[in-house]
C-alpha cells in the first residue's frame, strides 16, 4: 500500500516535469507573444518582455516609466495598428554580440509586419536570455 502510494506521488511529480518542460518559452514564441499583444494595442503587456542597454553602464536593464511612455507614444505614432505579422526566420548570435551585451545566449529573429502607419516592412530584433526569461532588445519601429 505505502510502495502504490510513493509509485503515485513519484507519477505525479514526473507528469509535472513533463507538463513544465512543454511550457518553456523559446525565442520565437517570445516574439509572436510580444508581436501579438502589439496588435492588441496591449503595450504595458508587451514591455515586460522588453529591456534597454543603459547608456552609460552598457548593462541590460528594464525600462523605467518615462522610457515606456516614450516608447509606447513613438510605436503608435510609427505604426498605428498593427494589421498583420509573421515570422521569417531566427539565427544564433554570435560571441562577439553576445559579449557586447554582456549575455550568454541570444537569438536574432527576422520577422514581417504590415501596419496602418508604417505600411509593409521587414524588421529584426534581438532577443537574450536573462535569467531563464527571454527578454527582447527595445525595438524601434
Amino acid at each position: 500500500m505505502l510502495l502504490t502510494v510513493k509509485v503515485k506521488i513519484f507519477i505525479t511529480f514526473l507528469l509535472c516535469l513533463l507538463l513544465g518542460a512543454c511550457q518553456i518559452a523559446s525565442p520565437t514564441k517570445t516574439t509572436e507573444i510580444f508581436l501579438e499583444a502589439l496588435s492588441q494595442n496591449q503595450y504595458d503587456q508587451a514591455l515586460e518582455m522588453v529591456i534597454i542597454q543603459d547608456k552609460t553602464t552598457n548593462q541590460l536593464r528594464f525600462l523605467v516609466e518615462e522610457e515606456k511612455q516614450n516608447w509606447i507614444n513613438n510605436t503608435q505614432s510609427q505604426l498605428g495598428y498593427i494589421k498583420q505579422y509573421s515570422l521569417q526566420n531566427t539565427i544564433t548570435l554570435k560571441e562577439d554580440v553576445l559579449d557586447q551585451f554582456g549575455v550568454k545566449q541570444g537569438y536574432e529573429v527576422y520577422y514581417s509586419l504590415n501596419s496602418e502607419r508604417g505600411g509593409s516592412q521587414n524588421q529584426k530584433i534581438y532577443l537574450f536570455r536573462i535569467n531563464g526569461d527571454w527578454k527582447i532588445l527595445v525595438p524601434n519601429f
